[in-house]
Formats: structure tokens, sequence, C-alpha cells
């Protein structure tokens, strides 16, 4: 019964973009779970409301983007743009992910070399710092978790992108001041200290 009302009102709309996207949503909702496919992307009825774009009639097809939020709920600045096609005669609906989007400003990037000068400088003058570990004065561990740590903005791959940078420019760093890597994140000083 839904379907058919969709049907009915789409046989009164010309090919191309759809302009009353509020009475398309609303007809499409109601027999969203009628069409095979419907269920992809974790797709329901309700996620159609305001998030249903550029609607595009090519009958039998009605085509139109959704902007997914997925990727947003975990800190990312991007939306996916999922792109369906609902097929009127066979009941079919199907999705392919698009591109994707800004939704807000992204996150200010990390001055992985500011950070590291400041591991730098503590380890060289050998005073306490939360983000360092002395395990002897020839030992030190840098605790990559407080150096760079969890902000509930950043997206957790980038999390993971910015302490794999930190650790590799720290690496660098520490061995040019004299400290080999004796194992993950713990520096040996291979160089005799000159004081």
């Amino acid at each position: 019964m839904s379907l058919a009302r969709l049907q009915t009102w789409l046989q009164s709309v010309p090919p191309g973009p759809i302009a009353d996207v509020t009475q398309l949503t609303s007809l499409l909702a109601a027999c969203w779970d009628e069409f095979d496919g419907g269920t992809a992307e974790k797709m329901e009825p309700w996620k159609l409301h305001d998030r249903l774009e550029k609607p595009t009639w090519n009958p039998p097809e009605l085509g139109f983007q959704m902007e997914r939020h997925g990727g947003t709920v975990l800190g990312s600045s991007r939306a996916e743009i999922h792109e369906w096609v609902v097929d009127l005669d066979l009941k079919t609906a199907s999705c392919s992910k698009g591109k994707s989007r800004n939704v807000r400003p992204p996150n200010k990037p990390l001055d992985t070399e500011a950070l590291v000068q400041e591991i730098i400088a503590v380890v060289r003058e050998g005073v306490s710092d939360p983000r360092v570990e002395w395990i002897s004065s020839e030992v030190v561990k840098v605790d990559t978790l407080l150096a760079v740590p969890k902000d509930g903005k950043v997206h957790p791959k980038t999390l993971t992108a910015r302490r794999k940078r930190f650790r590799m420019a720290l690496r660098q760093a520490m061995t040019i001041l004299g400290w080999g890597e004796k194992s993950r994140d713990v520096f040996e000083r291979s160089i005799p200290d000159r004081h």
C-alpha cells in the first residue's frame, strides 16, 4: 500500500531532480522496508528524514545521496556520502559509497617536532617530567600515551598515526642526542655523558 502511494506520486514527477524532498522522504520512508537491500550499510527508514539529498527520478529508478555520520561519532571531521539507487519495478535498493565531506573543521595538526624537542630537553637536562620515566641515569622510558594524549575530538586512526609519527621522530632525535632505542619507547645512553 505504501509503495503504491510512492509510485503514484512519482508518476506526477517529471524525470530529473526532485524539488519536493519533504514529500518524497515521507513517502519513501513509509515503504522503505519493502525494498530488498534496504538494510545495507545499517540503513533504516528514519535515517531518510533530514539526510536525503539530491534526489533524482529516472523511471523506474530513484537515486539519492545520504550523509552518514559513523566516522564523526568516533571523532572524524568527515562524513561519508552514500549513493542509493531504488528500483521501483524490481523493489530493490542498492548502495555504493561515494565521496566524503567535512562536516566540521578538521583537527589542528599535531606539531610533532615541537613535542619531540620538549622530550629531548627533558632527557638532555635530566629533569622530572610525567612523560619520561628515569629507569636509571643511563636508561629512560618515554610514555607515548602521555606525550601524545587521547583527545576526544581526534579520530582513533588519527591518534594512532600521530603516535607513530611521534615515535619515529623521537627515535631519530634521541639517536642524534646519543641515546639508542633499547626496546619500544625505552632509550639507553650510547654516548657517555660528557658533563
